[in-house]
């Protein structure tokens, strides 16, 4: 069970034109990451009630089940904003890095802090139009700022990437990164160029890597990784031909095969993201064939 499947809970992220209320939650970001505190890996999210939140901006971000969650900024008087800030500073609240706050619990809170510090860091990185250099306004209806002067159209950025278990029987394609701070066993994948197909991207990505050459390629899930603006798609997948690895040393430090006993040995699930879910499956032999 993922990070983001928080079910029984339900999940409303389609944009609403709405005024923030006091029991709603109001959340603060800086350099589009949230500000906030924790507890003894416990989540604590600022209601509005706390906050002078009339006198501030405040955008919907989306509702769980009931609760609903806005982004605060300034408004034309930016003291009320600013004092917010301060009092949530002055309580021990600070910037918690999304690839954190995926961590902590309630999963649902921890999902619905990364997914706001994602919608965060769009709005903060599309205040001025990229064509013509004009502030941005926001659409009334839908989660998109365009330019009132050019009608340039922005919407969030979603990147696809695969993430694929290359097997040979009762082995998989296990690799580390050789940059970035996840240092753990992954598997292979790549973001999805301009004009291939997901299946082409995984066929590229597998041959760049590794230089292996796969068939019976079987999706299995995707998840939604705010970490890094992407839309991941898993799938399990066959070795057509050498096993012989070619790694590719740019972009990994190391990959190797991996034996299902090695992987129940080596392994742990932590229930966040989908490669670790999918080596779980491989581990336990219940892969899709």
């Amino acid at each position: 069970m993922m990070t983001h499947e928080i079910y029984p809970a339900v999940l409303d992220n389609q944009y609403k034109n709405k005024t923030v209320s006091a029991a709603d939650y109001l959340l603060f970001a800086k350099g589009g990451e949230l500000l906030l505190s924790e507890e003894e890996g416990m989540l604590r999210f600022p209601k509005a009630a706390d906050f002078d939140f009339g006198a501030m901006r405040a955008v919907y971000l989306f509702s769980i089940d009931d609760e609903q969650f806005f982004l605060a900024g300034p408004g034309e008087d930016e003291s009320a904003y600013e004092a917010a800030v301060k009092s949530l500073e002055d309580a021990g609240a600070g910037i918690i890095r999304r690839r954190e706050i995926l961590r902590f619990l309630p999963r649902k809170y921890a999902f619905a802090a990364a997914l706001a510090s994602q919608i965060a860091s769009w709005y903060d990185n599309n205040r001025f139009c990229g064509h013509c250099g004009r502030p941005l306004v926001h659409a009334e209806n839908e989660r998109m700022m365009h330019c009132p002067d050019c009608g340039n159209i922005v919407y969030p950025r979603i990147s696809p990437v695969i993430i694929t278990a290359i097997l040979d029987g009762d082995k998989v394609v296990v690799s580390r990164y050789a940059a970035g701070p996840y240092r753990q066993y992954a598997l292979i994948a790549g973001y999805n160029e301009v004009g291939e197909s997901i299946e082409e991207t995984l066929k590229r990505e597998v041959m760049e890597e590794v230089g292996l050459e796969v068939e019976n390629i079987r999706y299995y899930k995707c998840q939604p990784w705010p970490v890094t603006d992407t839309l991941l798609f898993g799938f399990f997948c066959d070795v057509k031909g050498s096993r012989t690895l070619k790694v590719d040393k740019t972009e990994l430090s190391e990959a190797h095969w991996l034996s299902r006993k090695e992987a129940k040995k080596e392994l742990t699930a932590d229930n966040i993201s989908l490669t670790r879910e999918m080596l779980m499956l491989f581990a336990e032999g219940k892969e899709p064939r």
